[in-house]
């Protein structure tokens, strides 16, 4: 039962991140993983993959202005105390500047999912990309989604 709690937990905290995608103004240009089909418009642009590996990028607000190590903090110890678990974090550059990754596990259903976060700052923009799926699916597609973020661009 408290599995179930804790997976409803989390498969809401994952909608509600991506429903709240909606309130972006733009997206930052990206090169989607190989093998997803995409979907754009003004406010955000993601991409799945035929197995439902959603991928999706967007720009929020830089507010308060802090650097790329307070935010970073900040997502972890958001995500940590909503019960996902910190698999691996990377940094990553693109043309949009240095970035950091955070790849997250955590349980769905009768699998585990895997959900990255990451961010680069622009002006005064953060662009934001997230990766969620179960993790068989996601690890077939990890190396073109790592590629993939290094094509960040304004």
């Amino acid at each position: 039962m408290k599995k179930a709690r804790l997976s409803l937990r989390i498969f809401s905290l994952l909608l509600l991140i991506f429903l709240l995608a909606a309130c972006a103004t733009k997206t930052p240009r990206i090169e989607p993983p190989s093998g997803f089909a995409t979907y754009s418009d003004r406010e955000d642009s993601w991409a799945i993959s035929p197995e439902g590996v959603l991928f999706r990028s967007r720009y929020e607000d830089h507010h308060p202005e802090q650097g790329l190590n307070f935010w970073s903090r900040a997502l972890e110890k958001h995500l940590i105390d909503s019960g996902y678990s910190l698999i691996r974090t990377e940094d990553f550059s693109s043309p949009l500047g240095d970035g950091v990754l955070f790849e997250w596990s955590a349980p769905f259903a009768a699998e585990s999912w895997v959900y990255l976060t990451a961010f680069s700052l622009h002006e005064d923009q953060i662009a934001i990309v997230e990766v969620a799926g179960p993790y068989s699916h996601y690890q077939e597609y990890r190396d073109d989604i790592i590629a993939s973020l290094k094509t960040l661009s304004p």
